[in-house]
């Protein structure tokens, strides 16, 4: 009994403090606002709203000029982004190459580019090693795939490790390649 008392006695306690604590709170009250209508916007398809696109025969909008177009490639992504490749032909049979890089942001990265030949690559060397290089001078059979780069320091480790019958058969296989005279090769392998 006494444990109820307590608890009545806590109850009425803490309704008391809760009572007696809250304050009135006043909100602003000045002038009265007219109460403005919010017009309503209706969705018509009228004859005369509607855009339609046509596309036009009108000619280039340059004049005839030195370059012929040959391709004319597009990649469009989801996110905007995408490439075109343009190829171009002059007057003269020079092939050149147009790629626009367009970014999402709606940026373009222009490359001009051409083709390059034996002169572009012997202007990049030493003027000495042109001088001394004569692969030029004769067309070559050689199939792009059999070109490739070689690393000094990987090709040492194997520098005398090879047998003479290994070595023919290298060289056979060179000479084929190439499309060398096989009498010359013959007169090589017997000559070491």
């Amino acid at each position: 009994m006494q444990m109820k008392i307590k608890k009545l006695g806590a109850l009425l306690v803490s309704v008391a403090l809760c009572a007696g604590m809250a304050a009135p709170a006043f909100a602003y009250g000045g002038e009265p606002v007219e109460e403005v209508e919010q017009p309503v916007l209706t969705s018509t398809t009228d004859e005369e709203d509607v855009v339609t696109v046509t596309d036009e025969e009108t000619g280039a909008l340059t004049p005839e000029g030195n370059l012929t177009l040959v391709d004319d490639y597009h990649t469009d992504y989801s996110d905007g982004s995408g490439q075109q490749f343009i190829t171009l032909v002059s007057k003269s049979g020079a092939t050149f190459y147009l790629v626009i890089d367009r970014n999402a942001k709606g940026q373009q990265t222009v490359h001009f580019m051409n083709l390059v030949d034996e002169a572009d690559l012997l202007s990049l060397m030493e003027e000495e090693e042109a001088n001394a290089y004569t692969a030029f001078e004769k067309p070559s059979v050689v199939q792009l795939e059999q070109i490739f780069t070689i690393d000094k320091s990987r090709v040492q480790r194997f520098l005398g490790r090879l047998t003479q019958d290994e070595m023919q058969e290298i060289e056979k296989g060179v000479v084929s390649s190439l499309d060398l005279n096989e009498l010359f090769f013959k007169i090589k392998i017997v000559s070491i």
